[in-house]
């Protein structure tokens, strides 16, 4: 018969009450996903194809990172929660 981690936890650990709320912190916190490297990773082909072999890392590495605040800026912009002149730019980089 298998028992859902955290219900063995719940039913067994009360022996050990350290052990017992550590693992019912970490048995709690939501499964991570990697959707948010694959997009990364998504924006960095796009950048940085065949045509355009010829950036270096470090230019690749900073057109995703604007890219992604872009896109982050522009939803938070949408749902009004961006701060007024937060979005204008200030001068080249």
């Amino acid at each position: 018969m298998f028992e859902e981690p955290i219900s063995w936890w719940a039913n067994h650990g009360a022996s050990t009450p350290l052990s017992q709320a550590l693992a019912f912190k970490l048995l709690v916190q939501l499964a991570s996903s990697s959707c948010s490297s694959e997009r990364n990773w998504s924006t960095y082909s796009s950048i940085q194809s065949i045509k355009r072999n010829r950036l270096t890392p470090k230019r690749s590495e900073d057109l995703v990172f604007v890219h992604c605040n872009l896109r982050l800026m522009s939803r938070k912009k949408e749902e009004g929660r961006i701060q007024r002149g937060a979005d204008k730019v200030l001068g080249p980089m």
